[in-house]
């Protein structure tokens, strides 16, 4: 994972204007925060809000009047602070508004611990149909804005201008997914977001190693590709889910459901963030003293992978229960 970048943010911003372009009835909304100059739009498109006024308030009622609205603001804003309002919205699925979370996760490193989102996946889970787009960088980020903005309805976007770790397939659609690696894998590496950057490099240290490892990236957590997930699943010796979010809610969480709903015997283990507050004073700290930086994950996925070995003998569902734990 690296740190968030100028490009990208140029990148962002040169994408806002071309869809304020096309679409005339666009809105944005900045929520002060720790946020990066968006000073991009030209009124009307940029609406001003009052030091007072509640945000949740202004971007709904900008939305029955027909608007698209996008709303700036920090994830712990948009997504933790601002859950319960947006819950009590009667006609919450008829609005639509994109809230574009900045620093979620990982990225809110250094923040104080108020203002840090470890949690805002689980938690816009819980509010249908929201959707949710977790791209991997600002080529992902770019090619998503168009398509939720046209998609209509509520969606949470979190904010990601890092450069592409790899070349991504041409076109965004929902519940988009990328794979990587071979097609039967031994280890299956699941990931979302800024993660991927991280992951790729883990699962090429696993091959290198003699573990055909391999890595399905998803750019929307909902709707999702949960057939790929179940289908490259069951092909697989061991499933690992990486969040940059903490375990309970996240992606960990969605495999989990899915695995067992469909009886799959596939054990599953989950590499999460584990401490709240993030510890360190940016991202990258944060990223070691998580133990999620490529060679801590992929030592970690050779950890897991011995104790399924040497557990070979043992019952099934003692094996499952052994290797759901949080810490491989």
């Amino acid at each position: 994972m690296v740190p968030q970048s100028e490009e990208g943010h140029r990148a962002y911003l040169e994408a806002l204007r071309a869809c304020a372009a096309r679409l005339p009835s666009l809105r944005v909304l900045n929520v002060p925060g720790p946020l990066p100059p968006l000073k991009a739009l030209p009124e009307p498109y940029e609406v001003a809000l009052e030091p007072s006024a509640s945000w949740v308030e202004k971007a709904s009622e900008l939305a029955r009047q027909g608007h698209q609205v996008v709303v700036h603001g920090a994830a712990a804003s948009l997504a933790v602070e601002a859950w319960l309002q947006l819950r009590q919205l009667a006609d919450w699925a008829d609005l639509s508004i994109l809230l574009v979370g900045f620093r979620p996760g990982l990225a809110g490193a250094g923040l104080p611990p108020e203002a840090q989102a470890l949690e805002d996946i689980a938690l816009m889970r819980l509010l249908p149909p929201v959707q949710i787009l977790t791209p991997a960088d600002y080529e992902e980020l770019v090619a998503a804005l168009p398509v939720v903005l046209e998609s209509g309805g509520p969606c949470y976007l979190r904010y990601v201008d890092a450069a592409p770790p790899c070349t991504h397939e041409s076109g965004f659609r929902l519940a988009r997914t990328e794979f990587f690696g071979p097609e039967d894998p031994e280890v299956l590496l699941l990931s979302y977001g800024a993660m991927l950057r991280e992951v790729l490099a883990a699962a090429e240290q696993l091959r290198g190693q003699g573990t055909a490892a391999a890595v399905l990236h998803l750019s929307s957590l909902q709707p999702w590709d949960e057939q790929s997930v179940d289908a490259l699943a069951r092909r697989a010796r061991l499933v690992v889910s990486i969040d940059d979010h903490l375990s309970s809610g996240g992606l960990h969480s969605m495999v989990a459901e899915l695995l067992g709903q469909q009886a799959s015997s596939t054990p599953l283990v989950s590499l999460a963030l584990s401490h709240r507050p993030l510890p360190g004073e940016d991202m990258e700290e944060a990223l070691e003293l998580q133990s999620l930086g490529a060679e801590q994950i992929a030592q970690r996925v050779r950890r897991a992978l011995h104790r399924l070995q040497a557990m070979k003998a043992e019952p099934k569902a003692m094996t499952n229960l052994f290797l759901q734990r949080n810490e491989p």
